[in-house]
């Protein structure tokens, strides 16, 4: 069984952990790791 593909929406997203804003300029299927903490927990727009 295949796993299905989710993207993240354009958007501004913060890190759980520490509240660094990340910013996404195109969609992508990963978010990236927050440059301040490491964290990788994000709260923003739904996939």
């Amino acid at each position: 069984m295949t796993k299905p593909v989710i993207q993240y929406a354009i958007g501004r997203y913060e890190c759980v952990q520490c509240g660094e804003a990340v910013f996404v300029t195109e969609l992508t299927d990963e978010l990236p790791v927050c440059p301040r903490c490491g964290g990788q927990s994000y709260e923003g727009p739904p996939p």
